[in-house]
């Protein structure tokens, strides 16, 4: 179904307050990304290598889908695209926001000081 002009006012309404670094916290928010599953990282990769593995399949080193269910999402875009009417740039880029715990966040914070652990 080709995008219609009240779609694409209201994608751009949409988008129009929304900067590089914004991030929403909503709940549900699934995320479709690629894994390799025979190195498996994100917690619906891993659940994904289980399944099979229990099931007695071979993982292969290949990429494969995989939906995630995430905290919410951060825009990594520039802003300058972001704003751009969607019939230009129809797609922004965005990163899952992950939970992690507190020793990966005080690295974090170590590593943005340059301090030492």
């Amino acid at each position: 179904m080709p995008l219609t002009k009240q779609d694409e006012q209201e994608i751009d309404q949409a988008l129009r307050g929304l900067r590089q670094g914004d991030f929403s916290r909503d709940a549900g928010l699934e995320f479709l990304h690629w894994a390799d599953l025979s190195r498996p990282h994100s917690s619906a990769s891993v659940q994904a290598a289980e399944v099979l593995t229990n099931d007695g399949e071979a993982i292969e080193a290949r990429a494969s889908v995989v939906l995630d269910e995430v905290q919410g999402v951060a825009m990594l875009s520039q802003t300058c695209d972001i704003v751009f009417s969607c019939r230009l740039r129809p797609f922004v880029e965005v990163a899952p926001l992950i939970e992690v715990d507190e020793n990966v966040v005080e690295e974090i914070r170590c590593r943005a000081s340059r301090c030492r652990p």
